[in-house]
């Protein structure tokens, strides 16, 4: 199932040193890509590892305000030279001419330059003293790609279609190769391409300013691109203040597919911190205007650009950056890294980081205190320079995509923390990449379910909270060593991670998002799983080799997880998580309901399918009732449909993971929130681990294990109103048990049957003194009635045995691809149908004024006049219709054929408009028989029923009409009460009472002379109160305007919440 944006994984290239140059896969929320795999790109991987040469472009600048007018000891500069400053401009000058800067080998010569580096370290008291320490400061260059037309085709970026450009021309690197390429549309860069660059590194900008604090380059000073890391750009400026780090953004497209973008350091300053540095971002995978907004491909484009800019801080590789805290001297490379074999349970001999935050975090956060350092990276794109994905799995700074929703962790902040030339704001740091969008997290228990409320009911605090932080890691939270040093296994990470089962559905180990198992077959007539085993460090993480897959093309022999269950060939579809079979995330809990068309996005990671993966649950899985989106929402596997979305039930009840409201009250009581038909929200609690049924709906619940649940998520000590489902079951058993017996009585017993028609009669005001002898035969319109009730019983029959069929027909073989969707749709219109065509005929039958007649009467009235409202909006005002599918198409697109489900509403719209002219003669033919049928059975109905008749019923239908709107009035002025001043709360009630009141006597009247008097001086009476009252609200506007205005947000989202869920139980 193709689809505009897939799934992507971050491929990058290592580099030595400083410099880091990241060609990473996209995000898996947004754009087309593969996992980083080995085959194939062995030749880019090459080419990245050729841009070296920027690792020892040093350029000083100053911390130390004392050190501003000092002057060398044994090195007097020239006269137009004063002090450190000048000193630093030899440096510059030095560099621009290609030396190597920095290099320590001028003889006597250079040891001024080196003891006034080392008096230019400040240690973090010293910068605090001195005022140095403040939010990090970024500047991003963005003038090649913003400055219109002409400078993107000087600088070798987009600006046109079937454009040539060669971006190794600018850049001066061989990234994505050497050869020209030519420009495509979503290559080419427009106003909203910078509109949505911008805003996106608008973003990270704040976060690094909120997230990094750092010994500030000094009032007054600059950092200057020197010629070196200016590479061949035509900059209109090269010095900048005001910044610690200096971030080149450009826009070129790339020849190697599937890479959202690289980044490396140009620039250091003499602690080895970066200055400067560059990151393109690959246009053709960046969102439109269209999908800016939405969750998935924000949280994708954040993620994509703050990974680049994380390299470019230092992350997570090997550099100078990391200083002694007192004296600024380098460390070792042993108190950074270390090459040795994996664990004593995996031969693999990797670089590992030893930094001691790095160290305490996984110790802590894995539950493992044997935990000596945290695995980089080992497949051959992106080794030493990523952490190691089956061990970290979604981390922002990690290859595992899909496994679970992005994030930043601790331990990568800690990584930062290490270097102590930054200090991070874990809390403000780990926060979610983009925020929540799905609904209101405090949605509350309707009147109608506290009904049920459980005997111990309540809300109450009762212990303190327990909260792990969103940058506590997520994959492997305190899964203890086994996690963390053995290879993946039921044993070692339980079914949290690892699954067996391809297209299982349930959900990401973090709980965050509904997902699917995806296995793939390794052989040589199915997915190649490469030539390389994984990148081995001999000694230091720049010095590697590519270890052999001697099983290619099928998995390593370590990789065979999946051997004991009789799938040796079979593993996950990610070499980077070492093939571990894995769920893949489809959509996030917390963000707003996923269209249809959105789900089928993700697509194309490595050897997905997206097809095999999402076609069988796409069309039924956005449609499952009772999911709440929120942050508070988690996924749980659960078949769960409410009762009115009946349509979708299918005898197979497949679970998936869909998403409901959690709460973990202790550490083993779970309570889960499902959405009723009525809006609110029921809680019931998990007390131990298998399926539960809940009253409301079809299907059941799958409750995971409330202490391993629990132990994974917060601690709220809160506990919410739960739901008595036994009182509940037995009040709708109940209540159906009634009607039942009600319907047999009136089957059965005719005596009961005509009283309880008198009855009513006499309520609708007909005409019961008027006798009506039995015909000898049928009138000429009963004829007609009778006819035309036929042919609509054999409509509706056929309609009944095309969703039977539907249901025996398994695999489509007699009925089209998606008869399936619609069974239910089907069996129920077509029994509509059958009833209303039994009383058509029932009524011709009796041929006079009978309570079934005016029953049918008024169904075709209603019919006929939303089928006139409908032809009105269809012929007259199309453009109305087209709104109705904009709206609509979200819910009522999977009764569509497959090849739709990716349309967009107008694509939908424009795909019906074809259809109706290709099928318009048929389609008249019905819309005609419609018309006749609907105006025959009016007309002869109207006969039959006399006038008197139908204008007593319309009476009592007015006034049924007329009672529903003063009730509903009554109860919009009890919501806005809490807010409204007393004397307009009273203005609004008493009409309100008189609108119920006239409604009550309307339907009471029964043709008594008294009571329509006083039905008419009540109806007056209400009607000058409406009419006062509206000339008062009209005049009192103003005032009314600053009553709202001065309502807080919580006030107005109250409100919202009881007028929504109004709307909806309506």
């Amino acid at each position: 199932m193709p689809g505009k944006c897939s799934p992507i994984l971050r491929v990058v290239a290592t580099l030595a040193a400083i410099v880091l140059v990241d060609a990473s896969l996209k995000h898996p929320m947004h754009g087309r890509n593969q996992h980083s795999r080995p085959m194939g790109v062995k030749s880019l991987y090459n080419q990245l590892d050729n841009t070296d040469y920027f690792r020892d472009n040093i350029v000083p600048v100053t911390y130390r305000k004392s050190a501003r007018n000092a002057k060398p000891a044994q090195h007097e500069p020239d006269g137009d030279m004063d002090g450190l400053n000048a000193l630093f401009d030899t440096w510059k000058t030095d560099g621009a001419h290609g030396t190597q800067a920095g290099t320590v080998d001028g003889g006597d010569d250079e040891k001024p330059r080196r003891d006034l580096l080392l008096n230019d370290w400040l240690t973090w008291e010293e910068a605090r003293v001195d005022g140095q320490v403040g939010p990090m400061r970024v500047t991003f260059v963005t003038e090649f790609w913003d400055q219109g037309a002409t400078m993107l085709q000087d600088t070798e970026h987009c600006a046109y279609t079937n454009q040539y450009v060669t971006p190794s021309d600018m850049t001066g690197t061989t990234v994505g190769g050497t050869a020209s390429i030519l420009c495509t549309e979503e290559d080419v860069i427009d106003d909203s391409t910078v509109g949505i660059v911008k805003q996106r590194l608008s973003w990270v900008r704040g976060y690094v300013n909120s997230t990094f604090q750092i010994k500030q380059v000094q009032a007054g000073e600059e950092i200057t691109i020197n010629s070196q890391a200016q590479e061949n750009y035509p900059f209109s400026q090269t010095t900048f203040t005001d910044t610690d780090l200096i971030v080149v953004v450009t826009l070129h497209p790339i020849s190697a597919g599937g890479i959202a973008g690289y980044a490396y350091c140009a620039q250091s300053d003499q602690f080895g911190r970066c200055t400067v540095g560059y990151f393109n971002w690959v246009p053709d995978g960046l969102s439109t205007s269209s999908t800016f907004f939405k969750p998935n491909v924000a949280m994708s484009e954040r993620t994509t650009a703050l990974h680049e800019v994380m390299h470019v801080l230092g992350c997570c590789k090997d550099s100078d950056v990391f200083r002694n805290p007192d004296d600024g001297t380098a460390y070792s490379d042993s108190q950074k890294w270390v090459v040795e074999q994996e664990s004593p349970n995996i031969d693999k001999q990797i670089t590992k980081w030893v930094t001691p935050g790095v160290i305490a975090t996984a110790q802590e956060q894995f539950n493992c205190s044997s935990i000596t350092g945290v695995p980089l990276e080992d497949v051959p794109l992106g080794a030493n320079a990523h952490w190691e994905a089956r061990i970290m799995g979604p981390e922002v700074m990690s290859y595992g995509i899909g496994s679970g929703e992005s994030y930043v962790s601790a331990l990568t902040l800690m990584f930062f923390n290490d270097t102590n030339q930054y200090i991070v704001d874990l809390e403000r740091g780990t926060q979610r990449l983009y925020p929540a969008s799905g609904e209101d997290d405090e949605l509350a228990s309707t009147e109608f379910e506290n009904i049920f409320a459980a005997s111990d009911a309540g809300v109450s605090v009762v212990l303190p909270n327990r909260s792990w932080g969103p940058g506590y890691q997520r994959w492997g939270r305190n899964a203890g060593c086994a996690f963390f040093q053995d290879l993946p296994s039921l044993d070692t990470w339980t079914d949290r991670y690892f699954c067996t089962t391809n297209n299982e559905r349930g959900c990401t180990g973090d709980n965050l998002l509904s997902a699917a198992c995806y296995l793939l077959e390794y052989s040589a007539t199915a997915n190649d799983a490469g030539d390389v085993y994984y990148t081995q460090s001999v000694t230091s993480p720049s010095d590697t080799v590519d270890i052999a897959n001697e099983n290619a093309p099928y998995l390593p022999a370590p990789y065979q997880y999946l051997a004991e269950h009789g799938l040796t060939d079979t593993a996950g579809y990610s070499s980077s998580m070492d093939f571990a079979p894995v769920r893949y995330g489809i959509w996030n809990c917390q963000d707003q309901e996923p269209t249809l068309a959105e789900i089928a996005q993700f697509e194309d990671v490595d050897f997905v399918d997206p097809g095999e993966l999402f076609s069988e649950a796409a069309s039924e899985i956005a449609e499952y009732g009772g999911q709440i989106f929120s942050s508070r929402s988690r996924c749980f596997e659960s078949s769960l449909l409410l009762f009115t979305e009946a349509q979708y039930f299918s005898f197979e009840f497949t679970s998936y993971g869909l998403c409901y409201l959690s709460n973990c009250y202790t550490e083993d009581y779970l309570q889960v929130g499902l959405k009723t038909a009525l809006g609110g929200v029921k809680w019931f609690r998990c007390q131990e681990a298998g399926e539960v049924y809940v009253s409301g709906f079809i299907g059941s619940f799958t409750c995971p294990d409330p202490k391993e649940f629990c132990a994974y998520e917060d601690i709220s000590g809160v506990k919410y109103t739960e739901n008595n489902e036994a009182l509940e079951w037995i009040f709708w058993g109940v209540l159906l048990g009634v009607i039942l017996v009600l319907f047999i009585v009136f089957c059965c017993c005719k005596k009961v049957r005509q009283c309880t028609a008198q009855k009513l009669k006499k309520v609708m005001n007909f005409d019961l003194t008027q006798k009506y002898p039995k015909r000898e035969s049928q009138s000429p319109g009963a004829c007609l009635l009778t006819g035309v009730s036929v042919i609509w019983h054999v409509v509706g029959l056929g309609l009944v045995i095309i969703g039977v069929v539907a249901i025996i027909d398994v695999n489509a073989e007699l009925l089209w691809e998606t008869a399936a969707r619609q069974v239910y749709h089907f069996i129920g219109l077509g029994a509509v149908t059958i009833v209303l065509a039994t009383l058509g005929t029932m009524t011709a039958k009796a041929d006079h004024p009978t309570l079934k007649a005016a029953i049918y009467f008024y169904i075709l009235l209603f019919v006929t006049i939303a089928f006139i409202f409908i032809a009105i909006i269809v012929f007259a005002i199309p453009s109305w219709l087209a709104v109705i599918v904009e709206l609509t198409w979200a819910t009522m697109h999977a009764q569509f054929p497959d090849s739709w489900q990716l349309y967009t509403a107008t694509e939908a719209w424009e795909a019906l408009l074809t259809l109706f002219e290709e099928y318009s003669i048929y389609i008249y033919i019905i819309i005609a028989f419609i018309i006749f049928s609907l105006l025959s059975g009016l007309i002869v109905t109207f006969i039959m029923l006399e006038f008197k008749n139908v204008i007593g019923t319309m009476l009592f239908w007015m006034n049924i009409v007329i009672f529903v709107a003063g009730i509903i009035f009554l109860w919009a002025c009890s919501v806005i009460s809490t807010v409204l001043p007393t004397g307009i709360l009273v203005g609004l009630i008493i009409p309100g009472c008189l609108v119920v009141i006239v409604g009550v006597i309307g339907v009471a009247t029964c043709r008594h002379t008294n009571v329509l008097i006083a039905y008419m001086i009540v109806t007056a009476l209400t009607f000058v109160a409406m009419l006062a009252v509206g000339i008062w609200l009209l005049a009192s506007v103003d005032e009314n305007q600053q009553i709202v205005s001065n309502l807080t947000q919580t006030q107005l989202g109250e409100l919202a919440l009881k007028l929504e869920f109004f709307c909806v139980g309506v």
